[in-house]
């Protein structure tokens, strides 16, 4: 059995510890930063004001690490090459996606190959690759979509930050093509696609267009 202190003296001790603690003899122990306060969020991306604990850190991996080190313009050609697809586009549909590692559960179906090849963890390094890496999939890849439905459910699953960084989306025509082309009425299929692109264009802030395929 674990020898305990006397009743008497863990009396002392806690009145000692107070005293200490009265006299400014003991720092009182903080609480530890809870996730959200560490990581603060702008846009649905972490916030990049970095914390003083954080500073030193910091300031070292920008001066000691070969890679943070290189030029801006050198970093963002790395960025670049691990992010973008070698494919003309990732296709995206609602399929199962138990295959796929979990890293790549925002991007159900997409084939496991094109997300295999794609550094999708990289801005997960270090609060600085984060900052200059955080949306660079979205804005350096064009995302297919066979079904409207399956856009729209995509682009909820999105963050803000990652939607304004989206310029184009390549979207198929045969399903919109069914009701309208099927009674003759093409201005009605060009007013169909107008109101789409809008309500893209509604989610992404800085969409450019359609590329219908």
């Amino acid at each position: 059995m674990a020898r305990t202190l006397r009743k008497k003296t863990r009396k002392q001790t806690k009145a000692s510890a107070k005293a200490a603690e009265t006299a400014s003899f003991l720092r009182k122990a903080s609480r530890p930063l809870t996730r959200r306060q560490r990581y603060k969020c702008n846009k649905g991306l972490v916030s990049l004001k970095i914390p003083k604990v954080f500073q030193s850190i910091t300031a070292a991996n920008a001066t000691n690490s070969p890679l943070l080190s290189l030029p801006a313009e050198i970093r963002e050609m790395i960025w670049k090459f691990a992010m973008r697809s070698s494919g003309p586009d990732i296709p995206i549909d609602f399929d199962d996606t138990a295959h796929l590692p979990k890293s790549a559960d925002k991007f159900p179906a997409a084939s496991h190959e094109t997300l295999k090849e794609l550094a999708i963890s990289l801005p997960r390094v270090c609060r600085q690759v984060y900052s200059e890496a955080a949306t660079m999939l979205y804005s350096e890849n064009l995302f297919s979509f066979k079904h409207g439905f399956v856009l729209s459910a995509w682009l909820e699953r999105r963050i803000l930050a990652q939607r304004e960084a989206i310029r184009k989306v390549a979207l198929s025509l045969d399903f919109h093509a069914n009701y309208t082309l099927s009674q003759g009425d093409d201005l009605m299929f060009q007013q169909h696609k107008a109101d789409i692109e809008e309500e893209i264009r509604l989610l992404c802030p800085n969409f450019v267009g359609v590329i219908w395929f």
